[in-house]
């Protein structure tokens, strides 16, 4: 966790670009009216979504394992008068009552585990605490995202990467959730490469 907390602002920079492209894309995928609704952001960063919910009515609360980054969301905050709560917090032991998140969203965020356990194991924390007629939104890489595949293996190679990065095939994803007792409602898919190349 050092090392994140070490590499969080850095990576903010770095993935700005990629950030805002799946941000945009997974927006485009929450069809139902967010007023009065509790939003679970997992993986919040420095709150760069949190507005953009707020302003649609919910009730947004974000986690990050990262207590740096947290500190940084909570700056921003202060500065912009945003009515939200971040916490520090591991997705694999949530800090919530069951049942309570009428949407969860975790974009870019349980792809760093080590193994598949973790990932399970964070698919039944987010599935306790999502209401039973809940919406849950995950992104996770695809294995057959080969640009970005390869050059996640040539940055670990070079050792660049503070944290584990996996990748996933849709028929993967599909048996994990389904060992989750989640029902998967629709697949989607965005491609990206990390800066520099995507901003070509």
């Amino acid at each position: 966790m050092a090392e994140y907390d070490k590499f969080a602002e850095k990576y903010e920079k770095l993935t700005e670009k990629l950030e805002t492209k799946t941000r945009e894309h997974t927006h485009s995928l929450i069809k139902s009216s967010l007023k009065d609704k509790n939003l679970l952001d997992v993986g919040c960063g420095s709150g760069a979504d949190a507005k953009y919910y707020l302003n649609k009515g919910a009730k947004v609360f974000g986690i990050d394992i990262s207590r740096d980054i947290i500190i940084s969301a909570q700056q921003r905050q202060r500065e912009n008068g945003f009515a939200h709560r971040y916490i520090c917090a591991d997705v694999r032991r949530l800090p919530f009552t069951n049942g309570v998140f009428d949407i969860i969203l975790s974009t870019s965020t349980l792809d760093h585990f080590d193994n598949d356990r973790d990932l399970e194991i964070s698919l039944l924390e987010l599935k306790r605490v999502l209401k039973p007629d809940g919406l849950m939104i995950v992104a996770l890489n695809n294995r057959l995202n080969w640009n970005y595949y390869l050059l996640t293996c040539l940055s670990n190679m070079a050792g660049l990467n503070p944290y584990p990065i996996r990748f996933y095939t849709p028929k993967q994803v599909q048996k994990i959730f389904r060992q989750a007792g989640l029902v998967v409602l629709q697949k989607d898919a965005i491609v990206h490469l990390l800066n520099p190349l995507n901003s070509l």
